[in-house]
């Protein structure tokens, strides 16, 4: 759930600056955690609590899910599988695993923001 030292700023067009850093994280959250769409998730109980815990982790520190990492092409990375996906929040050892981008206001760190699924009241699904 860290950063994978792919980290940098941008300055957006009013001015503002956001700090964008790669993370990795199970590949079945995707679109929830991108999209903000819950309907497609087949999540045992286990892991929806995982997703939940993960979102609570993240908004806590001020940073949001914005995107899956892309290649060159602009086409999204494909997924991995990995027998250490409980140490970037799968509650399974064994996991599909994805690059996310995530952003945060710089000069909010520390700040929380809400995660999509917590600004709609959804999150009880993942």
């Amino acid at each position: 759930m860290t950063g994978d030292e792919r980290s940098s700023t941008v300055r957006d067009g009013s001015g503002a600056i956001w700090e964008i850093e790669t993370i990795v994280a199970p590949a079945s959250w995707a679109t929830a955690l991108v999209n903000n769409d819950w309907s497609g998730l087949e999540l045992e109980a286990v892991d929806a609590k995982a997703c939940r815990a993960w979102l609570k982790a993240q908004s806590g520190d001020g940073w949001r899910v914005i995107d899956v990492a892309r290649d060159t092409e602009g086409n999204p990375e494909d997924p991995w599988f990995s027998w250490s996906a409980d140490l970037h929040g799968s509650p399974w050892r064994g996991a599909d695993l994805l690059t996310y981008v995530r952003e945060r206001a710089a000069s909010s760190a520390g700040k929380a923001f809400t995660s999509p699924a917590e600004q709609h009241g959804d999150d009880r699904d993942c």
